[in-house]
């Protein structure tokens, strides 16, 4: 035992004067008597205060000392060290993210952050409260504070691993606003610390624990997926994957490539440690279907081992150009030899001229019809841009490359002499940021599906470089009516998709890898689905037909499953700990309720004659 004010147990050397008491009495004259029969009572009182006689039992003389005793140790403040938490308000966020179904520790790291987090809910002290959140790509707040015991071990029970990465930001700053209501509020993070540094989130005054659990990394993981055409080729079909291995030593596995579950390659593939190898299946077999590429390969996480695309079926595809002439436009509109180009003057334009897409360049109708329309150095009412006016050399300050329009377009060195002045409209994404300008935008709104690229193309070195025949073809496939790029059908694990094939309040339902099944509501006016958190192949199934896609973690993150002892949030360096804390925890509350005790037994024997 321990005392916070051991000086106070100086108070103990007030035992030995109430000891004393006991041996002294009060001076009498003394009286010849007959007989003491009638005097026995004043008798053994007269014993009891001879001074200097030999102390005798008394129960009194005990009470009082244990009292004087209780008192002192009570005021020296002693404590005991117990293992619990450092605040009276707990926040137990938990790592939900791919990562944690790695299996160096059994029987796998989520199962190991629900007993540390198990652990925390047990050495919580009579009236202290805690919650429970779960980070994976969403945050769900599996309890909110609460001292039930049996409330949050449930809610510690429900928390499951998904296959995405993990917005841990959120997390945490759901847990610091959460904290800051409350006095004494601790913030415990039970992570394996997979995910780049949080440099942006703010603690302020917060407490904050990281718990890390995890001990080795042997893990080799498919980061990239991907499935093109190679216009060089006459549009044969390519398919891509990257393979990247985390761990200290070399690998050897056989890389799988399956077509709709039938095998139809393998390689062997010898990794050195630390190292990224990318293996390409040119001149692919099939035009349609879904391809996985499967790593045959024991390690610590199975998730990563497996990449996915889905391939498009290809069909003639009929483009209407409009407007000015441009010899750099129609040479990169017929680079895919299955597009079908036809021209025809602004004057003799009719938007009922059939067209998978139209291109208008220089020149728009008042109204882009239904369908697709590609928008060169123009706009219409219904465009994604408002036109205001022109500027001068516009300088392009970042592009969005996850977008189907710029997949592998790189904006990087282009140069524009001039472009319009525009201001996106709600419905438009701005891909393409100038310094002064939006310089490429895309959306849908109802039936008008529209790419606006705000400049001339022989104003700007754009033409020039091979990123140009890219970029439009990018643009015909995202734009073609029923023909989405085969980018489309691919999203990463808790990413939307827009289940384009299905019409605005029709009812689908989709049925994921792991067996879900999902209901879209007729009524909600939406085809988005957001409920991908499971890698693998999704099928929604709908009146005219189905319509599939997959979902890929490909995240290098989330596959380096290296331990990290400490980790940056804000501006601080948390270290790594384990789940069981140790506390000061006093007792003198206790010793003030037995003094009571004590001095009510004195009291009674007292009055008793015991």
């Amino acid at each position: 035992m321990n005392f916070l004010n051991t000086p106070a147990l100086l108070y103990l050397l007030a035992i030995p004067p109430v000891v004393l008491l006991y041996f002294l009495r009060l001076r009498r004259k003394n009286r010849r008597v007959p007989s003491t029969l009638l005097w026995e009572t004043s008798t053994a009182d007269l014993q009891a205060n001879t001074p200097f006689q030999r102390l005798r039992r008394s129960l009194v003389l005990f009470l009082q000392i244990a009292l004087l005793a209780v008192l002192a140790f009570m005021i020296a403040r002693p404590f005991l060290r117990i293992h619990a938490l450092r605040g009276e308000s707990v926040a137990i966020v938990i790592d939900a993210s791919a990562s944690m179904q790695a299996t160096d520790v059994r029987p796998s790291r989520i199962e190991a952050a629900k007993q540390a987090a198990g652990k925390i809910i047990a050495d919580l002290s009579k009236g202290d409260e805690a919650c429970v959140i779960e980070a994976g790509q969403r945050t769900r707040v599996r309890a909110g504070f609460t001292t039930n015991r049996r409330v949050l071990s449930s809610a510690i029970a429900k928390v499951r691993a998904t296959d995405t990465e993990t917005a841990l930001r959120d997390a945490l700053a759901l847990a610091v606003s959460l904290a800051r209501k409350r006095p004494e509020a601790e913030i415990v993070l039970i992570s394996d610390g997979a995910f780049a540094p949080l440099d942006d989130v703010a603690l302020g005054d917060e407490r904050v624990r990281f718990v890390q659990v995890g001990k080795e990394c042997f893990n080799v993981g498919v980061t990239a997926m991907d499935a093109r055409r190679d216009y060089s080729a006459r549009g044969a079909l390519q398919v891509f994957a990257q393979i990247t291995s985390f761990a200290s030593k070399p690998a050897s596995f056989v890389l799988e490539v399956y077509h709709n579950d039938s095998l139809i390659d393998a390689r062997p593939v010898e990794l050195a440690a630390e190292a990224t190898r990318g293996e390409v299946f040119a001149n692919f077999p099939y035009e349609a279907g879904v391809v996985r590429a499967h790593l045959d390969l024991q390690d610590d996480l199975a998730v990563d081992n497996s990449g996915y695309a889905y391939l498009v079926p290809r069909g003639e595809l009929t483009v209407l150009l409009v407007g000015e002439e441009s010899l750099f436009l129609e040479r990169a509109l017929t680079v895919d030899p299955r597009a079908r180009l036809s021209r025809v003057s602004s004057a003799d334009f009719r938007p009922d001229t059939p067209a998978d897409v139209r291109v208008f360049n220089g020149w728009a109708p008042d109204r882009a019809p239904d369908g697709g329309s590609l928008l060169v150095n123009t706009s219409a009412r219904n465009g994604p841009v408002a036109v205001a006016a022109k500027v001068q050399t516009p300088t392009v300050v970042r592009w969005v490359e996850k977008h189907p329009v710029l997949r592998y377009v790189n904006f990087e060195q282009v140069a524009i002499a001039e472009a319009l002045s525009v201001t996106a409209r709600p419905w438009g994404q701005v891909l393409v940021e100038g310094d002064t300008t939006p310089l490429v935008v895309a959306g849908q709104q109802g039936k008008v599906r529209a790419v606006y690229i705000g400049f001339e193309l022989e104003r700007s070195n754009l033409p020039l470089r091979a990123a140009f025949p890219i970029l439009i073809q990018n643009c015909l496939e995202w734009l073609a009516t029923g023909s989405e790029t085969i980018a489309n059908r691919s999203v990463r694990t808790g990413e939307p998709i827009a289940l384009t094939a299905v019409q605005s309040g029709e009812a689908a339902t989709v049925r994921g890898p792991d067996g879900s099944v999902h209901k879209l509501n007729p009524g909600a006016g939406s085809t988005a689905f957001d409920a991908t958190e499971a890698a693998g192949v999704y099928r929604a199934t709908y009146p005219e037909g189905q319509f599939v896609f997959v979902a890929n973690l490909l995240s290098g993150a989330e596959s380096n499953l290296k331990p990290r002892s400490e980790i940056n949030i804000g501006n601080r360096r948390v270290g790594g700990g384990s789940a069981v804390m140790t506390s000061n925890r006093e007792i003198w509350r206790h010793l003030a309720l037995i003094a009571l005790l004590i001095l009510a037994v004195e009291w009674y024997a007292y009055h008793r004659r015991i």
